[in-house]
């Protein structure tokens, strides 16, 4: 689709930038102790070592890498053991750069590096090139026409795909169109420099109104509306059609560079229709709540506030679709010695369950591997290409006053792979990588189908679950309630 500027990188070869050999390993020493220490003090795993042989063979994430990048199993795990390692050193040089940051990223394909690319054609600062020169898989690219700041804030002005640019909302504008149900989602490419715009061209054509459930069905202090009937899908000559008028009425409104691209099929995964219970969603990670000590399971938010598990009966605690994460608490009642854990599936394969260790900032998200399972389509992996991704689709997130559909904040996070799965009942599932948290399934493309595969996913990320939720995920426990 069109893209109404576009910025190449440029690469900065090291040999411009050399520094003397002392000084790399001093200060690129600093750093690195700095990271370690800080991740020390988080609880969060630097990433990096080994795991044994057996932990590596029934990673899920080392197949759908063999798969999705053609390279050999040792060569897979290499890499999934540099990720971690990479993220720090990126994440050192954001800092340095602040201002010029445009983007970041892990390079999977051809050459395996991980990069920041900055604003203009200015050198970096030298402390930036030194954490470069000591890696040969870290490289600074220059020349971005936008700083990730300005995508974010046009991002923000852009709202639910009506309000743009400086001169306000498009609806606004006399004999102007009103594309805002169109629009399912929004997402800084930090790829390309520009603000991507998902769109449908289906959820222009009239649907019948939703009607509310039962009160005992409700989603956290509003109530769940089932979702409209679906419309037809549209033809990809539609989405080109509407993209050229999208991208024509959005002209010298946007003041960044922007894309308009396919976004059919964005929806959350869980079953609303006929009535299903919270029972056909899946449980994601336990947790205990910060104030009242409260030990629960953390589901999706969209779900229904009523769910049986095991046989038995957990009580709605809090939460539902927020703007921030999509998550809710389900108590797990004391006085019959239920037994709470810090497990997890993570495995099609023996041992099926892993023990979280810890979780994860979405800022160290991109680039990696995350996995999922849903108790529809069980577990499988992608790659993380967007930690700003926004969902705008109909009921996406809720006004906890009023019960309406609003925008999300771009605060979720995104997965593709040739090999992801994902489907209705899935949403509330846990996403991992090893024993790492990651977050909790919220949505995905054709999710009526349960086998297909090549798909995209998104969730909450899970330390915005535990602000949302104020819980603390469980870590390496086993707790029994009375």
């Amino acid at each position: 689709m069109r893209s109404a500027h576009s910025s190449t990188p440029t690469l900065l070869r090291r040999s411009r930038w050399r520094w003397r050999a002392a000084l790399v390993v001093i200060i690129t020493g600093a750093l690195l102790a700095s990271s370690v220490s800080a991740s020390a003090q988080t609880g969060s795993p630097v990433g990096g070592g080994p795991d044994s042989d057996a932990q590596q063979v029934n990673d899920p994430a080392v197949a759908f890498y063999v798969a999705e990048y053609g390279v050999s199993e040792a060569e897979a795990i290499r890499r999934l053991d540099r990720l971690g390692p990479l993220q720090d050193f990126l994440a050192t040089i954001r800092e340095l750069e602040t201002v010029r940051v445009a983007g970041w990223g892990i390079d999977h394909v051809g050459t395996f590096v991980g990069w920041v690319w900055l604003t203009g054609d200015t050198p970096p600062q030298p402390a930036s090139v030194v954490v470069a020169d000591a890696h040969d898989d870290v490289e600074i690219r220059t020349g971005a026409a936008h700083s990730l700041a300005e995508l974010l804030e046009a991002q923000d002005r852009f709202g639910n795909g009506s309000g743009i640019g400086p001169v306000g909302r498009v609806d606004d504008q006399a004999g102007a169109a009103d594309y805002s149900d169109a629009v399912t989602f929004t997402a800084p490419d930090m790829d390309t420099n520009a603000l991507h715009i998902g769109i449908d061209p289906a959820l222009l054509r009239s649907v019948e109104p939703s009607e509310f459930q039962s009160p005992d069905g409700g989603i956290g202090p509003v109530g769940n509306a089932n979702a409209p009937a679906t419309p037809t899908t549209a033809t990809d000559a539609e989405v080109a059609a509407l993209a050229a008028q999208m991208t024509a009425a959005y002209q010298g409104r946007i003041n960044v560079a922007y894309s308009i691209v396919d976004g059919r099929g964005y929806a959350d995964t869980a079953r609303f229709e006929g009535g299903r219970s919270m029972s056909t969603c899946t449980s994601g990670f336990a947790a205990r709540e910060r104030s009242t000590r409260t030990y629960g399971i953390i589901a999706a938010g969209h779900c229904r506030s009523s769910q049986v598990m095991n046989g038995v009966t957990l009580p709605w605690l809090k939460g539902y679709a927020s703007v921030q994460a999509d998550a809710q608490l389900h108590e797990v009642p004391t006085g019959a010695g239920h037994v709470l854990t810090s497990d997890f599936v993570c495995s099609q394969h023996s041992p099926h369950t892993c023990t979280v260790s810890g979780d994860i900032s979405r800022y160290r998200m991109r680039g990696q591997i995350a996995c999922h399972t849903g108790m529809a389509s069980g577990t499988s992996c992608g790659t993380v290409d967007n930690v700003y991704f926004k969902p705008t689709y109909n009921g996406a997130c809720l006004d906890s006053d009023w019960g309406l559909s609003v925008d999300c904040h771009n605060l979720f996070v995104r997965v593709q792979g040739s090999t992801l799965r994902q489907c209705v009942g899935d949403s509330g599932g846990p996403w991992f990588r090893r024993n790492t948290a990651y977050g909790i399934h919220k949505g995905g493309t054709d999710r009526f189908d349960c086998v297909k595969k090549n798909k995209v996913a998104w969730f909450s990320g899970i330390r915005e679950v535990e602000t949302f939720l104020n819980v603390d995920i469980l870590i390496g426990n086993v707790v029994t309630l009375g």
